[in-house]
């Protein structure tokens, strides 16, 4: 991986917090809010906000820092978007991800279940909701009802029996935040400066923002799109993907196999799933290799140690099956 070049004088003196990118990191929050949500909750399709690096952010990302930027620098190269602005708008983005979807579902349905659900069998009612503070959950029975069973028509949404309990537990969200964005705050310059930690997920936007000297070396103004090997590479990669696609249509379409048989030392040994997984390969790569073999060790040590505690029958989980022993014949059977 080649190291980012320089920036031009004027781009790095160019404020990185611009109007515009906030505008379009903005649109990109909004569509995570919503499309996060649609897609897990409503469509039952995909998981867009849901990963460490969601392709929900990646994609809005990907088309404007390559396919904007380019309509850009043809119609107006003086209004290209700048790096510094890129990484503005994926970082927003990014942060926005975390909250949609799959956190604010459990938040908002864990304030309405305490007293949806209550019965005779879970004592829900003895045992829960005398030890639960009202300002923490919902308290209006007909809104935990219409949260769950739909609201019927015509009717709006009781926000005043929501907001409340909102209030307190998005106070707890916020103070979580403040509390990781002041821990970071106070350990980057340890993990960035001195350890000059690596961070595989990050190397796809930051080598995406650096540009090509204003892409007059290339066609593209991202720097690695004019290189053979990212083509190459996006060919191996992508191939796999839309041949296997066709078999959703098609049932009896032969597809290229990306997953194999585990490997298993032995039957009482954790199995280690095989799989060709092009993005973790590509993540891989930007890994040290001390940590990279660090981590494949480990998982071997874990997986012997787990084989070992199923021989000699140390139920550590508590899934270990029930010894069958066998059973002494019967006299009368005799």
């Amino acid at each position: 991986m080649s190291l980012p070049q320089p920036e031009s004088t004027a781009e790095s003196a160019s404020p990185p917090v611009t109007s515009r990118s906030l505008f379009l990191g903005t649109l990109c929050v909004t569509l995570m809010a919503w499309g996060g949500h649609y897609t897990r909750h409503i469509g039952h399709t995909t998981k867009m906000a849901q990963d460490h690096l969601p392709w929900g952010v990646v994609v809005p990302f990907f088309i404007i820092a390559v396919f904007v930027n380019k309509l850009l620098k043809t119609l107006r190269p003086k209004s290209v978007l700048t790096s510094t602005e890129l990484r503005v708008i994926f970082a927003m983005a990014l942060i926005g991800s975390a909250l949609p979807s799959y956190f604010m579902a459990h938040l908002i349905s864990n304030i309405a279940a305490p007293i949806y659900y209550p019965s005779a069998e879970n004592g829900w009612g003895v045992d829960l909701l005398p030890n639960t503070p009202s300002w923490a959950i919902l308290t209006d029975r007909q809104a935990a009802r219409w949260f769950f069973e739909g609201i019927p028509t015509g009717k709006s949404i009781p926000w005043g029996a929501w907001a409340t309990p909102l209030f307190w537990r998005m106070s707890l969200v916020a103070s979580i935040g403040v509390f990781c964005f002041c821990t970071v705050a106070i350990l980057r310059k340890q993990w960035v400066e001195h350890e000059r930690l690596v961070f595989p997920l990050m190397a796809l936007p930051l080598n995406t923002v650096e540009t090509d000297a204003i892409g007059r070396s290339g066609f593209w103004i991202t720097r690695y799109m004019n290189t053979p090997v990212f083509w190459i590479g996006l060919g191996l990669g992508s191939i796999t993907i839309f041949w296997n696609m066709t078999s959703y249509f098609v049932p009896l379409f032969p597809t290229i196999p990306i997953g194999f048989e585990p490997l298993q030392f032995g039957s009482q040994f954790p199995p280690i799933p095989t799989r060709v997984f092009p993005l973790i390969i590509g993540s891989t790569y930007f890994i040290d290799l001390d940590i990279s073999l660090s981590i494949i060790v480990f998982r071997l040590i874990l997986t012997l140690q787990a084989g070992f505690l199923n021989r000699i029958r140390a139920d550590i989980d508590g899934r270990l099956p029930a010894l069958e022993l066998p059973r002494p014949p019967c006299p009368v059977e005799g």
